[in-house]
């Protein structure tokens, strides 16, 4: 049940249940009210308070994100969406041919894509099997060699909302110096998220979810 005290902080759960937070949160009003008040005190007057907020939003954003995360802003991004931050990832590594990234074989088309477009440079994409919805990690034991590059996973899975053992999978891919991805996007907001403790080496994610802020309009997952 959700509190009267919070419900009331979302003006779009007084006519509905929502429960498709998974797909789009709601947004609560103090965003809205945000939104619309940045956007009349830039267009409406040219409000050079409002104008100088929003220069430093972005590193405040980063600050926030930070923290949200356990690391620090300086290593934290701004990307259109999830599928952009994965794209950066992928194509950021320096890949030598017979690279393995290991992804698993129902994993989300925006956490496959990026890393199969890599073929061209000699990067080799490899799927983990699931058992009855679930990672098996002793097949992605055996499957992790020094060839393997690049863990590629969710932490919270889209289609079963099936939670992975990323402090497991870390050590396993950190044994044979590879990295560990995460596509937090299902999880950042939720699911306490310290990438630290996880043995995280990158993730990305968006914010309109669990996070509960505005879908981007130019871009979408």
């Amino acid at each position: 049940m959700v509190k009267s005290s919070v419900k009331a902080d979302f003006p779009l759960l007084e006519s509905i249940v929502h429960l498709a937070s998974a797909s789009r949160g709601p947004l609560p009003g103090v965003a809205l009210d945000e939104m619309v008040g940045t956007a009349r005190g830039i267009y409406g007057k040219l409000d050079e308070e409002m104008v100088s907020r929003c220069e430093t939003s972005t590193e405040r954003c980063r600050d926030l994100a930070s923290r949200l995360l356990h690391c620090d802003a300086n290593e934290v991004a701004l990307a259109f969406n999830t599928t952009h931050g994965i794209n950066s990832v992928a194509t950021g590594i320096e890949w030598k041919r017979g690279d393995v990234v290991l992804i698993p074989d129902f994993e989300y088309p925006a956490n496959v894509v990026p890393w199969l477009r890599q073929a061209g440079r000699g990067v080799k994409l490899r799927t983990i099997p699931a058992h009855r919805g679930e990672i098996d990690l002793e097949a992605l034991r055996r499957a992790i060699d020094d060839r393997t590059r690049v863990v590629a996973i969710s932490h919270v899975e889209f289609a079963n909302g099936f939670k992975n053992d990323l402090a497991s999978i870390s050590e396993m891919a950190h044994r044979h110096d590879a990295l560990l991805f995460v596509d937090g996007a299902q999880s950042l907001g939720v699911v306490e998220t310290d990438v630290r403790k996880l043995g995280v080496d990158s993730l990305a994610a968006c914010g309109y979810k669990w996070l509960c802020s505005p879908r981007e309009p130019a871009y979408s997952t």
